[in-house]
Order: structure tokens, then C-alpha cells, then sequence
């Protein structure tokens, strides 16, 4: 049913009609398109916190770190400069010095109140004068980048100056005798002392040990020879007798009696007076003394008893207290970097450490397998077209020219060139060079072998110990107070005061494997002693044999017997010879002893021999049979009863006179000295002192003309002061 005119009948019907009743709702029409985005609505609260997760696996360890280097010395540390100059006097800001030029043996150290920082240190000096103490505290001065050099003194006293200290010091440990130079940056650690506390009550008395075994007592050497008896002095003449006194007088006679009976007998007459007693004679003049007898020769001394056993040892106290350790000191890897050698782009010939510095100032190792931090080193070579180092995967990255051959030693001048000629400076100068790229400022740091060579010396032993005296040598051959790295340290043993008869003997160790040169020269012999009518012949030249300046020796680190020959004597006794000199030996090396000159039969044999009397020939020299010969024959001169000189070094004894043959002059000490003369024959001969000289001929007679003993021999050991 349709209604064209629907609105009209709507109206009709509401107006109308009675409205009826609804009807059922319609199916929903199509959704109708989506409106416009509404307004945000306000934001929710917040939840709650969800439950925590679990805790997730333990990550792998990282890799050990690298050790650091030992830390410097604790205490309260101050930067210096160092000066070398020993005046007692104010340094001035930022520098100390010490009193003496050997460092290690310095009493006083003088150290401006301001550090290079401008700190005074003058309260904490303060503070260490406070200590009651006898031992106030302890100083250590090192090197700012090498804390292997070092010198650790005691501090007894200090006295302020106003604007600097002087500060009494006692040495307790040292890396060398002088290691540091002038200008170097210098740390200087105090510590100090607590105040002196309380004396602590006296502890028990401690087991007395035992004592030691005495030793036997050595045998009495044998009686000398008692002198002859001085002639009895004349007696004094007899006084005269002195004059009989008078005769006293007759008494008279008796009358004669009457014959007769005989009468009884007369009594005797008295005595005369006696006469005066003459006066006593005058006593006669004592008559002269009588000369004294020569004294007998002196008994040979008896050998020296066993030394007896040590006692006990007590046990030992308890250790002390382990102190703080000081704090680490910065870690400088160049101390153990070694530059890569190549003979290519990538192969390195020979494997060593080297270290870059990344934008962060990091230390990196640099690791000749990974290209990534590769360095390499070239030398320029005939068939390479590269040379210089770099660090990355080729030698495009950043490249050094560097000098000589593939495989050439390189050293860092101070100029910051490199070379092939090791530098003629100390060896604390030689330093690391680096280098840095121009894109990321990536740096690296190169450094080579042998920087710090270690010092040459030798270890003595045995009796040595207190014969020896060290001398360093530059490479002018001129003496210098300290070792230099292009010097030479010498080793001179020697006894100078050492009775004939008296030998050296001990080891000395080398701390190296290297050439040395020596001196060898064995004791000198004793004169001869002869008769009235004769001197005796001078004594031989110990056997003289040296290397020096030729062929050197080559040593290892081990033990070397060492002895020093001793002198001969001139013996206090007619018509004797002297007693020969004793072999003086190093190593491999052997010097004959000098041969006794003649006093009662032929002279003696040795390194060079003994010179003729007008009683016996001369000896022979070179007993060794060395080549080249260690000394020569003595001299056969006895015109007139005078003696034969004893052969030298140099040549053989005189066949016409008395002069004492000549030595010969070395210079391995850095000082020219003739050593090993033959003596004189005669007392009256110049006498030569130096190692190794024989004693001048002599006789015992009435009045002595007294010869000479022969003189100890000496040793002397010459090597590079570095290695």
C-alpha cells in the first residue's frame, strides 16, 4: 500500500488518530562511517610494579690484568730536580743535592723548603725534627720514571736554614753508587720515626752458649841465634903503693944485774909505735865497652793454630711486623717494550713488545698478529722497497725513515734521531721516541733493545776481601769518579804492606760473560847476603804477564782464583841467599815468583832470576817457558866482591855493574806504571818499590850493609763498565 502523500497522512493520523502501539523495533541498519578522533581522555593511574625477574647467568671472568710495576717508596713524596753540585748551601727552589759526588756515601743532604710545585715542605720537615728518636726517619730518593734507581738514607739530625733544610743522613741502600745526573726529576719519600718510647722492663737473662772449642796453640818458632860475645874493655891501671911508715924506737938496755943468785927474768920492753899508713893509690881509668854483638836472626814464626769452633748460634728473634705497603706506582710499559724487527710487510724476524697510546691515553699492546695494532719496524735494504715502521695493516698509515741494513741494531739519540752508532751518553739519557696519526690521533711509542745496560762488576771472596780497590776509566783511558756507559771498570788487587812471605788468595765472580784484560805480576825476590869480602846479588823481578791492549780473555759468570804473590826477604845472615818471591796467579793466567840473589851458592831461578856473588852464578828467568817470556836471566858481575843485579821485565841483569835492571811501564789502570825491577847488587843501589821489584843485594859484617826485601806482586782485571 502506497500513500503518495505520506507526510499529510502522518498528520492526519497524529492529529487525528489515537496514537497505537509501538512497533517492534527494526533490524540495525549498516554501521555508518567512523567519526573524527575524539579528545585524549586524561591518563590512568599508574599500575602496580610488576613482580622483579630472575637474576640472570654469571657473565665469564675477564682476562688477568698485567702486573703493574713495584710502587715507589711510602711516606709523604715531594718532586725535585736534582743538582750534582756538594757545596753546603741553598739550592734554590724545586732542586736538592747531596754532599758528596759517590751519592751513596753522602752525610748531607740539602733540599729547598719549595718543591717544583711551589709546596713547602717545611711542617712535615718540622715534624720530623720533633721526633725524639735517635734515628728521626728515613728518606729514598728516586728517579720520577725509574724507581729502580735509588738511594735509601737514615735520617739522624736536620737543621733548618730558613728557605732550606740540611738534613744528616746516614746510607742504607743504593741501586748504584751515583745514579742520578743533574737536572733529573727526582722523588724524594720521608718517613717518619715514632717519638722513643718507654724503656720496656729488662727481659730474662738468655741461655749462655757455649763456648767454642779453643783452638790449638800453634808451635813456637825455634829459638834465634844468640850474638857474639863484645870484647872485654881493658883493665884500669894499678895505683902506686903507698909509702912504709917509721920504725918506732928502741927501748933501753937493762943495767946487768949481780951475778949471783939468778934473779927472776926482766920484763920485756914495750913496742915501738907503728908507723902512719900511706895514703890509697888513685883508682886506675875504666877501660872502653866493648862493641855490641849483631842481633840473632829472628826465629821463623810458628804456624797459626786452628781457628777454634764458632759457638752456637743463638736462635733467632721473632720477625718484626711486615710495614704498610706503599702505594702502586704508575705503570710504564716502555720498561719492557722491544722494537719488531721485518724483513716484509707482515712477518716480523724477530718477536718483541711495543705499546701505542689510543685517544684516551690507554696503553695497548701491540700485537704483531692482529693488523689491526700491528707495529712494525723496516730497515732500509738493498732489495726492499720499504722502510720505517707504522702501526696499522700496511706502511701507509704512518711511516719513520730508519738507518742501515735489514736487521741493523738502532738507538735513540737525545736529538730524537735514530742510528746505528750507539749513542756517547749515560745510559739514563736513552729514551723512547713516538709518534702520533695526523687523522684520529692515534699514538705509539717505539722503543729499543739495550737502553739500560746493566753495570759490570766482580764479586771478591776469600782473603781479597780488603785488597781490592775498583777505578773507573773513560774511554780517553783518563780516571773518572763513576762508570760511564763507553768506560772501563779496573779491579786492582794488591797487599802494599804485606810482610815477605805473605800471600793474597781468594775468588772473584764476574756478573757477566764478556773479554777482559789483565796484569798479572808475582812478588819480587829478596837480595842476596853476603860475606866480608863480598855483597850479594840483587833479587830477581817477579814474573810480569799482561794481555793489555792485545788479545782479550774471555770470562763467564763463575768463580776465578785469584792470588797475589808475596815478596822475598833479605835474610839477617852471612853468606845467605835470598828468599824467592811466590807465583801470583788469575784465572788461567801464571806468574813465576822472582828468583832469590846469591849470597852462599848459585842465585835462584823464576820469573826472572836472581843476580851472581863472587860465590855463586846467576839464575836463570822465564821459569814458566811463556811465550811471550814473563822475565830474564840475572846479571853475573862480581868484579871486586860486588854483587850481580837480579834480572827485570825488561831484560836481563848486567854482566858489567850494579844497577838494578829496569821494569816495564803499563798503563791498564788508567795512570802509567813501571812494574817488576831487578834489585841492585849493592846496598847502595837505587831501590824501586812498585809490585813485583827485587830487593837489592847486601852483607853482614861488623857493621851491617843491610839489602832489601822484594816487593808483593798485584793483580789487575780490566772489563767494560756496561753490558
Amino acid at each position: 500500500m502506497s500513500y503518495p502523500d505520506y507526510n499529510n497522512y502522518n498528520q492526519y493520523i497524529t492529529c487525528c488518530k489515537p496514537i497505537g502501539i509501538n512497533g517492534a523495533t527494526g533490524p540495525a541498519g549498516p554501521i555508518g562511517p567512523i567519526g573524527p578522533v575524539g579528545p585524549r581522555g586524561t591518563t590512568g593511574a599508574t599500575g602496580a610494579t610488576g613482580a622483579t625477574g630472575a637474576t640472570g647467568p654469571r657473565g665469564a671472568t675477564g682476562p688477568q690484568g698485567v702486573t703493574g710495576l713495584d710502587g715507589n717508596f711510602g711516606g709523604a713524596t715531594f718532586e725535585y730536580l736534582f743538582d750534582i753540585s756538594t757545596a753546603s748551601s741553598d739550592p734554590t727552589p724545586s732542586y736538592l743535592k747531596l754532599n758528596d759526588v759517590s751519592q751513596n756515601i753522602a752525610t748531607e743532604l740539602y733540599i729547598d723548603s719549595l718543591d717544583i710545585s711551589g709546596s713547602s715542605i717545611d711542617m712535615f720537615m718540622q715534624s720530623i725534627d720533633s721526633v725524639s728518636s735517635v734515628i728521626k726517619g728515613y728518606v729514598r730518593l728516586t728517579n720520577k720514571f725509574d724507581s729502580t734507581q735509588f738511594l735509601l738514607f737514615q735520617i739522624t739530625n736536620l737543621t733548618d736554614n730558613t728557605g732550606w733544610w740540611t738534613i744528616d743522613v746516614t746510607n742504607q741502600a743504593f741501586s748504584e753508587v751515583s745514579p742520578f745526573t743533574n737536572n733529573e726529576e727526582i722523588l724524594a719519600s720521608f718517613v717518619t720515626s715514632g717519638n722513643k718510647g718507654d724503656i720496656g722492663a729488662t727481659g730474662p737473662q738468655g741461655a749462655t752458649g757455649l763456648d767454642g772449642v779453643t783452638g790449638a796453640t800453634g808451635a813456637t818458632g825455634p829459638q834465634g841465634a844468640t850474638g857474639p860475645q863484645g870484647a872485654t874493655g881493658l883493665d884500669g891501671v894499678t895505683g902506686a903503693t903507698g909509702a912504709t911508715g917509721a920504725t918506732g924506737p928502741q927501748g933501753a938496755t937493762g943495767l946487768d944485774g949481780v951475778t949471783g943468785v939468778t934473779g927472776p927474768q926482766g920484763a920485756t920492753g914495750l913496742d915501738g909505735v907503728t908507723g902512719v899508713t900511706g895514703p890509697q893509690g888513685a883508682t886506675g881509668a875504666i877501660g872502653p865497652q866493648g862493641a855490641t854483638g849483631l842481633d840473632g836472626v829472628t826465629g821463623a814464626t810458628g804456624p797459626q793454630g786452628a781457628t777454634g769452633l764458632d759457638g752456637v748460634t743463638g736462635a733467632t728473634g721473632p720477625q718484626g711486623a711486615t710495614g704498610a705497603t706503599g702505594p702502586a706506582g704508575p705503570i710504564d710499559p716502555l720498561l719492557q717494550a722491544n722494537v719488531l724487527f721485518s724483513t716484509g710487510n707482515s712477518t716480523p724476524t724477530v718477536e718483541g713488545k711495543a705499546y701505542y697510546l689510543d685517544a684516551s691515553e690507554n696503553w695497548i699492546l701491540a700485537d704483531y698478529n692482529n693488523s689491526a695494532n700491528k707495529l712494525v719496524a723496516l730497515a732500509r735494504g738493498t732489495t726492499s722497497d720499504v722502510s720505517g715502521m707504522w702501526i696499522g695493516s700496511n706502511e701507509n698509515d704512518i711511516s719513520l725513515n730508519v738507518p742501515g741494513d735489514i736487521g741493523s741494531v738502532l738507538f735513540l739519540e737525545l736529538s730524537g734521531n735514530l742510528t746505528t752508532s750507539r749513542p756517547a751518553v749515560d745510559r739514563r739519557l736513552i729514551r723512547p721516541v713516538g709518534y702520533k696519526l695526523s687523522n684520529n690521533y692515534i699514538k705509539y711509542i717505539m722503543s729499543f733493545n739495550l737502553i739500560l745496560p746493566t753495570e759490570a762488576t766482580l764479586l771478591v771472596a776469600g782473603g781479597l776481601i780488603g785488597y781490592a780497590t775498583v777505578v773507573y776509566v773513560n774511554s780517553s783511558n783518563i780516571v773518572i769518579g763513576s762508570p760511564t756507559d763507553d768506560g772501563d771498570t779496573i779491579y786492582i788487587f794488591q797487599d802494599t804492606g804485606g810482610a815477605p812471605g805473605t800471600t793474597r788468595t781468594g775468588t772473584v765472580t764476574p756478573n757477566f760473560v764478556g773479554n777482559v784484560e789483565y796484569l798479572v805480576v808475582a812478588g819480587g825476590a829478596g837480595g842476596g847476603s853476603g860475606a866480608g869480602s863480598y855483597y850479594g846479588g840483587g833479587g830477581g823481578a817477579g814474573g810480569y804477564r799482561t794481555n793489555y791492549g792485545g788479545a782479550a780473555l774471555p770470562v763467564i759468570i763463575g768463580a776465578y782464583t785469584l792470588t797475589v804473590g808475596s815478596g822475598g826477604s833479605f835474610p839477617i845472615a852471612t853468606s845467605v841467599n835470598g828468599t824467592s818471591g811466590t807465583n801470583s796467579i788469575f784465572s788461567t793466567i801464571t806468574s813465576s815468583g822472582g828468583g832469590g840473589g846469591s849470597g852462599g851458592s848459585a842465585a835462584a831461578s823464576g820469573g826472572s832470576g836472581g843476580g851472581a856473588s863472587l860465590v855463586g852464578v846467576a839464575g836463570t828467568g822465564n821459569a814458566g817457558g811463556f811465550s811471550p817470556v814473563e822475565g830474564y836471566r840475572g846479571g853475573n858481575y862480581n868484579t871486586g866482591g860486588q854483587g850481580a843485579p837480579g834480572g827485570g821485565a825488561s831484560g836481563p841483569g848486567s854482566d858489567s855493574s850494579t844497577t838494578p835492571t829496569l821494569g816495564l811501564s803499563n798503563s791498564i789502570t788508567g795512570s802509567a806504571v813501571t812494574y817488576a825491577y831487578g834489585g841492585g847488587g849493592t846496598p847502595g843501589a837505587t831501590v824501586f818499590t812498585t809490585p813485583g821489584s827485587g830487593g837489592n843485594g847486601g852483607r853482614i859484617v861488623t857493621l851491617p850493609e843491610y839489602g832489601q826485601n822484594g816487593r808483593a806482586g798485584i793483580v789487575i782485571v780490566r772489563f767494560p763498565s756496561f753490558f
